[in-house]
């Protein structure tokens, strides 16, 4: 909801990553392709391409960057001359004309929102821009400015035409703010890059959300990566062990504002208009790195309770959520099928 925190500070509040040997695996001689640390989509990213050789690894990285600048061109809302930005300055004049992967994001985008009755909404750019604003003058909304902006937002007040391959906006003022999906999904397309570029294993890790495969660096069968504890930067939550999964962290202790001594979060509730409270960090476990990130912004929104039904409901994905206690401090809460990504080992060291 804030401006872009500064990319040092950003560094600092990914997820921490790890990777270690594991006993008793054959390993496999691999060549590494380490991207380090480099900029895109306002964050912090980092990729890693295991090959069986050093052309395929180094070849599968630069690939991978270029998708995820790809996304940047496209889907930026702070850059003018993006294809979102012209969606958001024209859709209600005219239908606006969109590419095949802005169609993606669309269709995937409305799909959450149904999935969530409607706690998942791209159309939250109005009530985003609110905030927004409120920071830049240290003045919290009145409830007309909040219900102004809040009857701007619903998925279905924007008319997605796929034969046409267009988008509409139904009513003046509405806004499209994609920071809940469009980081997952250039994840996505990074890694569909490695891989058609032969690449046997690899990371893509964009601002602490991951999606790993494969061989890992070492050349054996999986990665280890750590959530970081939100109240101790250095801490880990716990580890994982990830092979064919995505990894996302929403919450508010990532981004949040601060007016008149009050913090709020930067994800908002697309119905009250104000921002979610009470889940401090939610991890999403899931078969893509777009589904990941809806979820773990929708669960975020929701609650807790809620989201562990929802989460219930869908296959393959799996969380691990903090959440507040009475006396103080945070309790963690686990999905059911969260036991089989966890790595005991580490937690008894």
């Amino acid at each position: 909801m804030n401006k872009n925190p500064p990319i040092a500070c950003l560094f600092f509040l990914a997820i921490i990553l790890f990777v270690f040997a594991r006993s008793g695996q054959a390993k496999s001689e691999v060549s590494v392709c380490d991207s380090g640390y480099f900029e895109v989509m306002g964050t912090i990213a980092h990729i890693v391409s295991v090959g069986f050789d050093n052309t395929t690894a180094e070849r599968s990285v630069t690939a991978a960057k270029a998708a995820l600048k790809s996304v940047e061109r496209s889907m930026s809302g702070h850059d003018p001359n993006s294809l979102l930005s012209r969606i958001n300055r024209n859709a209600f004049k005219e239908p606006v004309r969109i590419d095949s992967h802005m169609l993606e994001v669309f269709i995937a985008s409305r799909h959450y929102s149904e999935l969530t009755k409607g706690v998942f909404d791209i159309t939250v750019g109005p009530i985003v821009d609110l905030w927004n604003k409120a920071e830049e003058n240290s003045r919290k909304p009145t409830d007309k400015e909040i219900a102004k902006a809040t009857s701007k937002v619903g998925h279905e007040k924007l008319l997605i035409d796929k034969e046409n391959q267009t988008i509409r906006f139904q009513m003046d003022g509405m806004r499209i703010d994609l920071g809940g999906i469009a980081k997952g999904y250039g994840i996505d397309r990074a890694v569909e890059a490695l891989t058609d570029r032969g690449a046997v294993g690899g990371l893509v890790d964009v601002g602490g959300d991951i999606f790993c495969f494969g061989m890992n660096r070492n050349g054996e069968k999986g990665w280890k990566i750590g959530i970081q504890e939100p109240v101790n930067p250095g801490g880990v939550l716990v580890v994982l062990n990830i092979d064919q999964a995505a990894v996302a962290t929403s919450g508010d202790y990532r981004r949040f504002v601060i007016i008149d001594g009050e913090r709020y979060s930067h994800i908002v509730n697309p119905d009250t208009g104000i921002s979610a409270t009470g889940t401090p960090s939610v991890t999403i476990i899931s078969r893509t790195a777009i589904q990941a990130d809806a979820l773990a912004t929708a669960v975020s929104v929701m609650g807790y309770k809620k989201g562990i039904r929802l989460l219930g409901t869908i296959e393959d994905t799996e969380a691990v959520i903090l959440v507040p206690l009475e006396e103080g401090g945070l309790e963690k809460i686990y999905t059911e099928g969260m036991d089989k990504y966890i790595d005991t080992s580490y937690s008894e060291q």
